[in-house]
């Protein structure tokens, strides 16, 4: 725990001060926001139903421009709008 306690004729604006400066030294905030956004590897099987749906996506887009009711487009051209 990071304590800092006020000095005689110290100002309130002065101990906030130190004491954001002695958090950003110990690196304590930067640890937990790492922590809060950190995420869990997948399952195998979580990937393996992933990679089926995307295969699934595939074929299906593939056998829609093959019989001509979906245009061919490179991904490159459809993000540059």
């Amino acid at each position: 725990m990071i304590s800092v306690t006020k000095k005689e004729g110290e100002s309130n604006d002065s101990v906030s001060r130190r004491f954001t400066r002695k958090v950003q030294s110990t690196g304590l905030l930067i640890r937990k926001k790492r922590l809060l956004h950190r995420s869990r590897k997948k399952s195998k099987r979580a990937v393996r139903v992933s990679a089926q749906h995307s295969a699934r996506l595939a074929a299906e887009r593939a056998h829609l421009i093959k019989i001509g009711k979906l245009k061919e487009k490179t991904r490159l051209a459809s993000r540059k709008k």
